[in-house]
């Protein structure tokens, strides 16, 4: 479509051309005051229609060598099956027989749905989610190797071949080699995570030398045939039993320690409480015999001798023997009537 606008763009410019310089010699019949005949003269009388259509077909020309390169994307130009440097956003000028192969830069999701087997025969179909984003001229790095825009036209032209041959074609390949390393019942409950894990690892060197950068790898979904199925049915059940067993173990475990616990504790306690009413009843004896001590220290002759002659006046009842030098109280009226 541009090569034809840029040959009618031609073609009209020519045409304006030919107007311009379009020349017409004029006869006229009339003769000059003296009776001689006017002489002839020349004019363009298209020149101003010619002069317009030079300006339009100048304008077709430089229409069809103009190109707008989205934000979104990164085009190529390519000239007789040869690919030139990639093109970023904004108005282009190229010749109108430059082809452009656009690449959307965006990240893109695409769901592929691939079948495969386990290291054991176990069929399985998994439906998977790949996002990527291209990028032409992407740079190597130590783990991705670079790309270069001249290797990768040799086996896809535009978006469409790059999806289906790089990024379907080259997942659907390194899933199946994936999953075939563990046993289809492996597969397909507990050995998803390494595997995926492994298609990253695999996919994302592929991806770079092709000019396409991986951002993530899912597994959706995944889908055995009956014995696989059954395998892994029982293969959960026998986990759930170990599980359980161990939960039980475990609880067991925490149940005599606590028990234990409670013994050591108890024990304790009563310790506690032997050694404080110990230390009480040794805090009372101390006491008791400092009180004694206090007392005997305060029992002087002279007090001793007061308080007895005090007992001898407070005795209603009594008879006095006195060797002469003291008084003392020998017996008592009731005590010798009893």
């Amino acid at each position: 479509m541009r090569i034809v606008l840029f040959i009618l763009g031609i073609i009209v410019v020519l045409s304006g051309l030919g107007a311009v310089f379009y020349k017409q010699t004029v006869r006229p019949s009339g003769r000059t005051r003296l009776g001689e005949p006017e002489e002839s003269y020349s004019q363009r009388p298209f020149a101003l229609l010619g002069a317009l259509g030079v300006i339009v077909g100048l304008a077709l020309m430089v229409l069809s060598s103009l190109f707008i390169v989205r934000a979104t994307e990164v085009a190529v130009p390519v000239k007789l099956g040869t690919p030139g440097e990639p093109l970023s956003n904004g108005l282009k000028f190229r010749a109108p027989w430059s082809k452009l192969s656009r690449f959307e830069t965006r990240v893109q999701d695409t769901e592929i749905e691939v079948g495969t087997t386990g290291s054991d025969g176990g069929a399985l179909k998994l439906n998977t989610r790949v996002r990527y984003s291209i990028k032409l001229g992407l740079e190597g790095t130590e783990t991705t190797p670079g790309c270069s825009v001249a290797d990768l036209f040799r086996s896809v032209r535009n978006e469409d071949a790059l999806e289906a041959r790089i990024v379907r074609g080259g997942t659907e390949q390194v899933v199946r080699d994936a999953f075939r390393q563990f046993p289809g019942f492996a597969a397909y409950t507990t050995a998803q995570p390494q595997a995926r894990q492994i298609v990253l690892d695999e996919l994302r060197p592929y991806f770079a030398k092709n000019c396409v950068e991986l951002v993530d790898f899912l597994i959706l979904n995944a889908e055995a045939d009956p014995s696989v199925a059954s395998a892994a049915a029982s293969a959960q059940a026998a986990a759930l039993r170990t599980v359980e067993a161990s939960e039980a173990a475990r609880k067991l475990e925490i149940d005599t320690k606590s028990s234990n616990a409670k013994r050591v504790s108890d024990a304790e306690t009563d310790r506690k409480v032997a050694n404080e009413k110990a230390d009480g009843q040794v805090e009372v004896a101390r006491k008791q015999a400092e009180a004694n001590e206090t007392l005997a220290k305060s029992l002087t002759p002279e007090v001793l001798m007061a308080q007895y002659i005090d007992a001898i006046e407070k005795s209603a009842n009594r008879i006095i023997i006195t060797d002469g030098s003291l008084p003392q109280l020998t017996l008592s009226v009731e005590g010798a009537q009893g």
